[in-house]
């Protein structure tokens, strides 16, 4: 379809053709992620779930590594 239709486009015509078909191809997201940047509270019960684990996995990370090298604390 867009290929038929650019075929009687100018290039700057094309460039808008373009640029409206990715607007609408990322609407979703960008809705999606506005809804989450108000939700201040679901951001900040994300963030300090994902802090949890990363201090979960490098702690592990970090037992593994002493315990590789023969170091003991």
């Amino acid at each position: 379809m867009i290929c038929r239709n650019a075929a009687s486009q100018d290039t700057g015509q094309y460039k808008f053709t373009v640029a409206d078909a990715v607007i609408e191809r990322l609407r979703p997201i960008r809705e999606q992620f506005v809804a989450l940047r108000k939700d201040e509270r679901y951001l900040d019960d994300m963030l300090s779930a994902g802090g949890e684990k990363a201090r979960e996995t490098a702690s592990a990370n970090w037992r593994e590594i002493r315990d590789a090298i023969g170091m003991r604390l």
